[in-house]
Parts: structure tokens; C-alpha cells; sequence
């Protein structure tokens, strides 16, 4: 997730704007700094979306995080790993990081508060991680279709027991 926040951090701080619409974010890339192939671009684009590294804003594209307090190495290209897919990421690993990022913590110290208020809320990890966000003023838009969808497969898994019946 390091090396996606690299990656977006560089393209904002190169290019000089706080805002690029899709069509500028892609040729910077591709054409400018010659990392990807405009279609690779979309990947990128996408996976920050999913991370929450990158809003889509009316006007176009806008780092969702502080460029500024990112210390790029001066020699960094990205890996094809940023091109990855995010699905592979459970959503609840993606809230802790944007909250770990958010208030500079570490990933294990975050996990550990949710799992506490876990334990005295019992609802699941994903809606107690939400909350710890909201809690901390963390944006969890870019999150809460993944944490719908979860929690509905979730229930599609399990089946039903009827909840016994009292006289």
C-alpha cells in the first residue's frame, strides 16, 4: 500500500496541481513519466479509488491524503504491483490502513482498538472499523460498497436458524 501512496504522492507533487482530470492523469503518467500504458494507468487509478489514496472529484482527480507529508525517495519508480488488484485485499485491511495513515499509527495498534470495541459492540469487524474511522474524522466513502457487499456475501454464507419460539 507503501508503494501506491509513492506512486500517487509523485504524480500530484510532479505535476505541480492538486486536481487532474482522468485524461491528464493518464498522459502524465504514461507520456510524462513513462511508468505505464494508459490502460495499466486505469488499473492505477482504480486501485487508488479502492484505496482510498485517490477521490474522484466533479472536476477530476485529487490525492485523498497530505502529498506534501509523503517523503518520496528520489530515485522511485513504481513496481507492476501497484497495477495489482485490490480484491484481493479484504476491505477491512484497507479501512485499518487508511485509518493507520490518517492518524499515523501502526497497522497493529489500529486493529487492536477495533478489536477491542469489537468485543463490546459484537457487531462485525468491517461496520466496528467504519465506525472507529467516522470516530477519527477518516472519509470512509471509498469504502462502504466493499463493506455492503461483504457483509451481504457474508450472510449468503451462513445459513438461517430460526430463532426459537417462545410460548
Amino acid at each position: 500500500m507503501k508503494e501506491l501512496e509513492f506512486t500517487l504522492a509523485s504524480v500530484f507533487k510532479r505535476s505541480g496541481k492538486a486536481v487532474l482530470t482522468p485524461k491528464d492523469f493518464q498522459l502524465y503518467i504514461s507520456m510524462e513519466l513513462k511508468w505505464f500504458s494508459p490502460g495499466e494507468t486505469q488499473a492505477l487509478v482504480k486501485n487508488g479509488i479502492r484505496s482510498g489514496l485517490l477521490l474522484e472529484k466533479p472536476e477530476g482527480l485529487a490525492p485523498n491524503f497530505d502529498v506534501g507529508k509523503v517523503n518520496v525517495p528520489m530515485s522511485f519508480k513504481p513496481s507492476k504491483k501497484v497495477l495489482e488488484s485490490m480484491d484481493d485485499i479484504p476491505v477491512f485491511l484497507r479501512i485499518v490502513d487508511k485509518i493507520a495513515r490518517a492518524t499515523d499509527s501502526e497497522r497493529s495498534d489500529v486493529i487492536s482498538k477495533i478489536n477491542r470495541k469489537q468485543s463490546s459492540l459484537r457487531l462485525s469487524i468491517e461496520v466496528v472499523a467504519l465506525l472507529y474511522a467516522v470516530s477519527l474524522d477518516v472519509d470512509v466513502k471509498p469504502f462502504l460498497e466493499d463493506v455492503e457487499k461483504e457483509l451481504i456475501e457474508r450472510v449468503k454464507e451462513e445459513p438461517a436458524t430460526p430463532a426459537p419460539v417462545r410460548f
